[in-house]
């Protein structure tokens, strides 16, 4: 999976930490929310007036527009006739040039755009030079299922209820998420890799052709050492399942959901929640965990 982290130095101790390992299109699909958010918190060096926050230090040229919600960090600078718009983030010491398009964007720190350029959708580094004219466009305007190997190998698959927006919902909450199934692993990988899940787990093959099972009981295994990993007890774990095969799973997590119609007497203490839509189970955890 694509990551921030990997491609934007420092951004851990950045504003965007909690997206440092989301997809850049994760972010940039969110970003207005986002920004919304973070305005709301920034300190008393920035004047904030409908949606646009501007540092003391900040300037904004005659014949410019910026179009909330935008944040505009210290020292930065935006020239005559640009134009901001769609949610965008300027950081510190940035230049937008004249004339510049910038739609919802990120730029880092000390990174400048040229004159008559249009930057959109885009996550921008630091120290970073857009010379004059440069289009940067990285819009998604995929089919709702994009041709993917080996998604199209899994005809006939219907995604759970709510579970791309579930997904989407906690990966801008920088919550780390992982599938983990007693199925073929090219089918989970399949599944996260749609969904956007940082983890995924199943059944395999090994070098000399054996299957490499993974039982339900496997299944908290691999969860405790992968959370262990992240610094995460199972206490504070959250996990769904439907069927029998994730009791031993919903039963070791201090946040079981059971999505099955008939709830297994083993995980009677888990929220029963059949046929739920799964953007609506994740928005009741989140707001468990906040």
């Amino acid at each position: 999976m694509v990551k921030l982290v990997d491609f934007i130095a420092g951004i851990e101790a950045t504003a965007f930490r909690s997206w440092a390992h989301a997809a850049p299109w994760a972010l940039t699909g969110a970003l207005e929310g986002f920004l919304e958010e973070l305005i709301g918190g920034l300190s008393d060096e920035y004047a904030v007036s409908h949606g646009i926050a501007v540092h003391r230090s900040a300037r904004i040229e005659a014949g410019a527009i910026v179009k909330p919600p935008a944040v505009l960090s210290a020292a930065s600078f935006v020239a005559a006739n640009a134009y901001v718009r769609g949610g965008a983030f300027i950081g510190e010491s940035c230049i937008v040039g004249p004339g510049v398009e910038l739609k919802t964007s990120v730029l880092f720190a000390c990174s400048k755009i040229a004159h008559l350029s249009f930057v959109g959708d885009s996550v921008i580094g630091e120290r970073a030079n857009c010379e004059a004219g440069a289009m940067i466009a990285n819009y998604r305007n995929e089919r709702p299922r994009p041709i993917e190997a080996p998604w199209d190998d899994l005809p006939g698959v219907v995604l759970a209820p709510g579970a791309l927006d579930a997904f989407t919902a906690l990966t801008a909450r920088g919550v780390r998420t992982a599938i983990v199934s007693i199925t073929w692993s090219f089918a989970v990988e399949a599944f996260a890799r749609r969904l956007g899940a940082n983890a995924w787990v199943g059944t395999g093959v090994t070098d000399t052709g054996c299957i490499d099972h993974f039982w339900p009981e496997d299944k908290p295994v691999w969860l405790r050492g992968h959370a262990a990993a992240l610094g995460i007890a199972l206490t504070d774990v959250a996990a769904v399942g439907d069927s029998t095969s994730d009791v031993p799973m919903l039963a070791a997590v201090g946040y079981p959901v059971f999505v099955g119609r008939d709830r297994p007497p083993a995980i009677a203490h888990a929220e029963h929640a059949p046929d739920g839509n799964l953007r609506e189970v994740v928005e009741r955890l989140l707001h468990v965990g906040s």
